[in-house]
């Protein structure tokens, strides 16, 4: 009956301490894509009439779509701030 706990997954300091780095960079990202899309938005509602938009008259989108586009965008562009390779590399090392 003692034997019959299931076994805990084992971490080490080192995946310890990149998870809770990667974890910390990803909440600065989220939290410079708000930003950004918060004045993304802002001023695409203070500048209606900006300069690519064709046809003004028929597409007025909201605050809050502006907001949900330009979140959207930056955090596209914010997407190399945790590379990928950085968790590949991490398994292949402790695989090797």
């Amino acid at each position: 009956m003692q034997n019959n706990a299931k076994a805990k997954y084992k971490f080490s300091h080192l995946e310890k301490h990149t998870n809770t780095s990667i974890l910390i960079i990803f909440c600065l990202q989220l939290i410079l894509a708000l930003i950004g899309a918060v004045q993304g938005a802002t001023w695409s509602v203070d500048n209606e009439k900006a300069y690519y938009v064709v046809d003004m008259n028929k597409v007025k989108p909201s605050f809050s779509m502006n907001l949900l586009q330009y979140m959207g965008t930056w955090i596209l562009i914010f997407t190399n701030f945790v590379p990928i390779s950085l968790m590949v590399t991490l398994e292949l090392v402790k695989f090797w």
